[in-house]
């Protein structure tokens, strides 16, 4: 009987856009290492470290980072099968996850298994959920996204063995920016929506892929080049989970019980491409989709309102549309930026403060500069010059443009504090 793991499939990252991820399967040959040799086991040793009702965890972290994932990610099976619905009791044992604490002890490992190494998590599937495994390892900022994004592959591929591609990675983006919160025990969701600028600009351009053709992608189907698949995968999964149209109602759980666990790829596309435009004939569906992404407000958007509400000193509003802003984007600096602005116009220095350091954690090199000098700015304002000084000198290492307001507000740390509080620069 042939060995299943010398034929496996391998989900990784196709490319990156932002922080949106994407990925794509390959199928790969090669073979395994043996069981007991160092470098498959120098994730757990022979037995896994943790056990759960979901998952087994091979790892060499310590046993309270290791009991941390495996809550994270049983809780998030928990959250994703509120979507799906799927019978846990289908699944003939547990998930599988190997969680390096090293780059290097990834990399090893994987050379040995696939016969090289990915700069991303990867989901190594051998079509038999006792070898499946999903392989990590800590991806400093980006391992919360990478998290989401692969559990839930290695999720709905443990209960469908080939979904098509657009509802794969269309849910994996839409889920991209939610996350565990260890402290209440919860899932916190929030919608990924780091694509809508694009396929806003597709729509207003007619850039759209047929809906037909685009339904009917497989897997092999999408490459790098392809741009539009990816904003038009996540546009199409919000869009289901949104829709309310009195005559399609329930039009989401309908597709994905037209999901069969044992079909191959090319019968999943034609079970989901029957149960939608059946419902929704192509027409109708670019009709209604079109006007759903018109009509959502996108990042960029909100911040531009915001910029223009400031500037107009209406200070509540331009706060309270940063605040919206920051649900679409966490990882920005931008609103978070402008809220210490709009908190150092109130004279709420400590809030303003709190705000401009969680820009800079945020922030390039480029745009670092024009932070300290607003710190060094605020912190003048608060009476504290010794702390305004350090700041004005880091603001003016970073931004030679501000070199003529840097010198003049180094003079100003030496001097009696005034209630002048000067122009802060806009930030791009």
């Amino acid at each position: 009987m042939p060995d299943k793991r010398k034929i496996f499939k391998v989900i990784v990252l196709l490319f990156a856009l932002s922080a949106r991820l994407g990925a794509q399967a390959a199928i790969e040959n090669a073979i395994p290492p043996p069981e007991d040799s160092e470098d498959a086991l120098s994730a757990s040793q022979q037995d896994p470290q943790i056990v759960n009702s979901r998952y087994q965890i091979f790892s060499d972290y310590s046993e309270g980072e290791t009991l941390l994932l495996a809550l994270t990610l049983e809780e998030l099976f928990n959250f994703y099968n509120r979507y799906f619905n799927f019978n846990p009791q289908d699944l003939n044992g547990k998930l599988r996850v190997r969680y390096f604490s090293s780059k290097e002890r990834f990399d090893r490992y994987l050379r040995r298994v696939v016969g090289r190494s990915y700069d991303h998590f990867v989901y190594i599937d051998y079509n038999d959920l006792a070898l499946n495994e999903l392989v990590i390892y800590p991806a400093n900022r980006n391992f919360q996204r990478l998290l989401v994004h692969f559990s839930f592959l290695q999720f709905i591929e443990s209960f469908v063995q080939e979904p098509p591609i657009w509802l794969r990675e269309g849910f994996a983006i839409y889920f991209e920016s939610t996350s565990y919160n260890p402290a209440d025990q919860m899932v916190q969701f929030q919608e990924n929506n780091d694509l809508l600028n694009n396929l806003q600009n597709m729509v207003k351009n007619n850039e759209l892929i047929v809906w037909e053709e685009f339904i009917s992608y497989r897997a092999v189907d999408i490459t790098p080049f392809n741009r539009q698949f990816y904003p038009q995968a996540w546009g199409l999964v919000s869009f289901l989970v949104d829709h309310r149209e009195r005559d399609t109602e329930q039009l989401l759980q309908k597709v994905i019980g037209a999901l069969d666990s044992d079909a191959n790829e090319e019968q999943n596309i034609a079970n989901l491409q029957e149960v939608l435009l059946s419902i929704l004939p192509a027409t109708r569906l670019q009709r209604l989709f079109e006007r759903y992404i018109n009509e959502r407000p996108s990042f960029r958007n909100m911040i531009e309102e915001g910029i223009n509400r400031y500037n107009n000193q209406r200070l509540g509003e331009a706060e309270t549309i940063f605040y919206q802003a920051l649900a679409f984007d966490r990882e920005s600096h931008v609103p978070y930026y402008y809220l210490g602005l709009v908190n150092y116009e109130k004279g709420e220095y400590k809030t303003a403060e709190h705000f401009y350091l969680q820009a800079l954690m945020r922030s390039d090199v480029e745009r670092a500069g024009i932070i300290y000098y607003a710190l060094g700015l605020n912190a003048l304002a608060s009476n504290v010059p010794g702390k305004a000084r350090n700041y004005f000198l880091q603001a003016q290492a970073q931004a030679p443009e501000l070199q003529s307001e840097i010198s003049e507000a180094l003079k100003r740390t030496e001097l009696p504090p005034t209630p002048a509080t000067p122009d802060l620069p806009s930030i791009p």
